[in-house]
């Protein structure tokens, strides 16, 4: 007769373990952090220049790719 009374306990532990898991996954501040896309809008300053930039969240360090680079003058009106 103990064998039952054990398993029963078993599962008691086992549904009270499960329950407290899921409690810390929902209690966790994950929920106070951003959340950011594979590619955000960006401005670069001073020009205010609008942009899409991939993000890299394991990078060190951040950088700028360029590519069909065109090189021009402005015209500036003189007034």
């Amino acid at each position: 007769m103990k064998i039952p009374r054990l398993i029963n306990s078993f599962y008691i532990l086992l549904s009270l373990m499960l329950f407290l898991l899921g409690l810390i996954a929902f209690l966790s501040p994950a929920r106070d952090k951003f959340v950011y896309g594979y590619i955000e809008p960006v401005i670069l300053y001073p020009d205010e220049i609008p942009l899409a930039a991939k993000l890299d969240t394991g990078a060190v360090t951040s950088s700028l790719s360029a590519e069909d680079i065109y090189i021009y003058k402005k015209m500036v009106k003189t007034m």
